[in-house]
């Protein structure tokens, strides 16, 4: 319970794709491949600004849009939510998408000016399968009923409306 209510889980990305059956396969990532991602990570390894330097990207036109869009597609979401731990960790999605979009932006073009409309697209997707998963794992593990302290609890068998009846 602390987790959810000190908002460390609503941070975190937690995940559990669902399992699909094992087979056997001879189809391994080409050499090239292989040779590309580790050329791409440690490319991002070794960007370090300097001191006095803040990295900066903005955002161009058409990813301002898509990031708006999503924002407002998540927003109505989260309305419709109760409070509690799905509803916390949804107001943290946006940043996932921004961020993720950042990363992309930057294995694309590590001297990109500005985040890119097809990188705001692919953050943003990314963000919405967090957004499915994290739903789909707080329903199949009851994480609202689970994380209500003793008060919620009480609180919720009391019955909606009360007349003078129900004092005893």
């Amino acid at each position: 319970n602390l987790h959810f209510h000190s908002g460390v889980e609503a941070r975190m990305m937690i995940l559990r794709p669902p399992g699909k059956e094992r087979r056997v396969t001879t189809h391994d990532g080409t050499k090239e491949v292989d040779a590309a991602y580790t050329r791409l990570i440690r490319r991002l390894y070794r960007m370090r600004p300097a001191e006095d330097e803040t990295p900066s990207l903005s955002l161009s036109n058409g990813a301002e849009k898509v990031f708006a869009d999503f924002y407002n597609r998540n927003a109505k979401i989260q309305e419709q939510l109760p409070d509690g731990p799905l509803r916390s960790k949804l107001s943290k999605i946006e940043a996932v998408a921004a961020r993720t979009a950042l990363i992309l932006q930057l294995a694309d073009d590590p001297k990109a000016k500005e985040v890119s409309k097809n990188a705001m697209v692919r953050g943003t997707l990314l963000a919405e399968w967090f957004r499915h998963e994290s739903a789909r794992l707080h329903n199949a593990y009851n994480f609202r009923e689970n994380t209500l302290t003793r008060d919620e609890r009480c609180a919720q068998q009391l019955p909606d409306v009360f007349n003078w009846r129900d004092v005893k």
